[in-house]
């Protein structure tokens, strides 16, 4: 594992047989909302066009747009072969790190007690009157793990 050098002070990680090819560009540190962050640069595309790219798309060779990956570790600095996959819009969405106010992904409440739900394929699954945040985050985690296999991004 090696440190690639980005703006800001910041590094990104890549494997060793990534880096020589990762470092003959100029990497930044790209703030997407202040809570995802990614290394981008500009490269030369084949019709002879500067292009932006983030760093985990030029390790996996993907320059189509419509094509997708994610993060495993939700880490977008942390472009290890072993945490960058290809992925669907739906898979990059179910494996998304939550930010709601409660703390816990999946989870809601309802009026005494505690929801835990997920969408998924047009289907919502739901888990009601859990006594606590805790008991509703867990059965999300139950729930994320069923529907979204390896790419369920689970509270615990």
């Amino acid at each position: 594992m090696r440190k690639v050098k980005l703006t800001q002070g910041k590094f990104a990680l890549v494997d060793d047989e990534d880096f020589e090819k990762v470092n003959k560009y100029k990497w930044q540190l790209y703030n997407m909302d202040n809570i995802h962050f990614y290394a981008k640069t500009r490269i030369w595309i084949k019709n002879k066009k500067r292009k932006s790219i983030r760093l985990h798309r030029y390790i996996l060779g993907l320059y189509d747009p419509k094509i997708k990956c994610d993060h495993k570790n939700g880490n977008g600095l942390d472009n290890r072969r072993l945490n960058i996959r290809i992925a669907t819009p739906s898979q990059n969405s179910q494996n998304k790190i939550s930010h709601n106010k409660w703390g816990f992904k999946g989870v809601s409440k309802d009026y005494n007690s505690w929801r835990a739900m997920l969408r998924t394929n047009g289907k919502r699954y739901t888990k009601n009157s859990c006594r606590t945040v805790l008991e509703a985050a867990k059965e999300y985690d139950k729930l994320a793990k069923e529907h979204f296999g390896e790419f369920a991004r689970t509270n615990f």
